[in-house]
């Protein structure tokens, strides 16, 4: 997980800001909405996908 590494070094963990290794946009959403989340930032957007079935 780079960014949790780039942040450990950076010296950065405020109490309020959870990271979460995620690529399913559902999951991405649900997380956000259990910690109701007021700032989202996605790292690698591009590896981002979606679990919904098209038909």
């Amino acid at each position: 997980m780079p960014f949790k590494i780039r942040a450990s070094r950076l010296g950065f963990s405020p109490p309020n800001c959870f990271l979460l290794q995620e690529c399913a946009l559902e999951q991405v959403h649900k997380y956000a909405t259990d910690f109701e989340s007021t700032l989202l930032v996605i790292d690698s957007i591009q590896t981002l996908y979606t679990e919904e079935k098209k038909v």
